[in-house]
């Protein structure tokens, strides 16, 4: 599904993107007291961010109108008329918020995202209609999740009732965590394939170890640190707060 050049999946994430302009600079519409309307915000800031936004996503950049600018009308019909468009579109961005509440690691669980009604819907509905904040508060909350989790992981460190690489798939040949740190080294340097050749594992299973392990490690915080700290060359034992 194209149009314009762009995907329905591609222009979930440009939605997504266009709702966190929204909220990083405050854009929000004020009621007077009379029936009038004023747009709130540092709106230099996000015509700034929109402009960038426009040409890397090839949107239409329709300065001093929120509620046009940056997004495609052809899609939008598809969305609202289209079961199919409107079920794809749903689960990518639903997918894209779930990756950002994860912080990109491991990925999480769409599902609960796409149940969100108001998260689902606030892309679309006019600006002056428009709950300020949502993926402000989705990634808040990831942020907060993360530090309690890293306090939580330097604390067991201390008491070394931590296991700094714990079993993820016992008797499988990825079985550690440290396993699948490995692994990830290898794509990031370009072996992936004889990495995987050298473990005995075909890409098949590697994709649905993957897959496993996004599912894990995102509905646990502790173990995305790990993960990410080991990535980084330590280990939990050398997990420091900032």
């Amino acid at each position: 599904m194209h149009d314009n050049g762009i995907t329905l999946d591609a222009y979930a994430v440009a939605l997504y993107d266009r709702e966190r302009i929204f909220d990083m600079w405050k854009v929000s519409v004020k009621k007077g007291w009379f029936g009038g309307a004023k747009i709130e915000g540092d709106l230099d800031g996000a015509w700034g961010f929109l402009e960038s936004h426009a040409s890397k996503y090839g949107l239409p950049l329709i300065r001093g109108d929120f509620d046009r600018t940056n997004r495609s009308p052809a899609w939008e019909q598809a969305i609202a008329r289209a079961p199919n468009a409107r079920a794809v579109f749903r689960r990518a961005y639903a997918t894209t918020c779930a990756q950002n509440a994860r912080g990109g690691i491991g990925g999480g669980n769409p599902a609960q995202f796409e149940h969100d009604e108001e998260l689902m819907s606030n892309p679309f509905v006019p600006l002056a209609q428009r709950k300020p904040g949502l993926i402000e508060r989705l990634e808040n909350q990831h942020t907060a999740r993360l530090l309690n989790a890293l306090e939580q992981v330097q604390q067991q460190a201390q008491q070394r009732t931590t296991d700094p690489d714990p079993v993820i798939f016992p008797g499988q040949r990825l079985p550690r965590l440290s396993d699948l740190v490995r692994i990830q080294r290898a794509a990031q340097t370009g072996d992936l394939f004889g990495e995987l050749t050298r473990s005995g594992v075909d890409p098949a299973t590697y994709a649905h170890i993957m897959t496993q392990w996004a599912q894990i490690a995102g509905n646990d915080p502790q173990l995305q640190i790990k993960y990410a700290n080991m990535l980084a060359g330590g280990t939990a034992t050398a997990v420091r707060m900032s």
